[in-house]
């Protein structure tokens, strides 16, 4: 085993699924990809001339550009937390639809295995009936092991 990927949100669930990762990585030789996805994009469309629309735009952008950084942050936070083993940890964000970045991602890169927490912050529903959307999607379509964290 040569690369794990962690998805990662804040959730209980996936700080869950580092100290799975940590666990591993104390025992296997590999490397530790943590992988957020920010959601907090926003299409590009053409501004209005009035001074209303482009606060609007401007706001928007704001709280995309804070998004990033706070998730950067909780990244680093990440990394930190494996102590000893944070040099076997990279931390990767992307931008888009959770789900979808993380299948393109887990495509593009050489994976050996993912592990995910059951939900993420944004389950809701009776927990999504127990699995999130993100998870469940990732599960029944990745290609590579999927050990799922409760």
């Amino acid at each position: 085993m040569k690369t794990i990927v962690i998805p990662v949100d804040g959730s209980e669930f996936s700080k869950k699924a580092m100290e799975k990762g940590k666990e591993i990585a104390s025992i296997v030789d590999c490397k530790i990809i943590l992988l957020s996805v920010s959601t907090f994009t926003f299409p590009n469309f053409p501004v209005e001339s009035t001074e209303y629309a482009k606060s609007i735009y401007d706001d928007k952008n704001l709280i995309a550009t804070k998004a990033k950084e706070l998730t950067k942050n909780y990244l680093k936070e990440g990394k930190e937390s494996f102590g000893d083993l944070s040099e076997k940890v990279e931390t990767v964000l992307l931008e888009g639809n959770p789900a979808s970045k993380i299948l393109e991602y887990l495509e593009d890169n050489e994976v050996d295995l993912v592990i995910m927490g059951s939900r993420g912050v944004s389950s809701s529903g009776i927990h999504r009936l127990l699995v999130g959307s993100v998870t469940t999607k990732v599960l029944h379509m990745a290609k590579q092991p999927i050990l799922v964290i409760k």
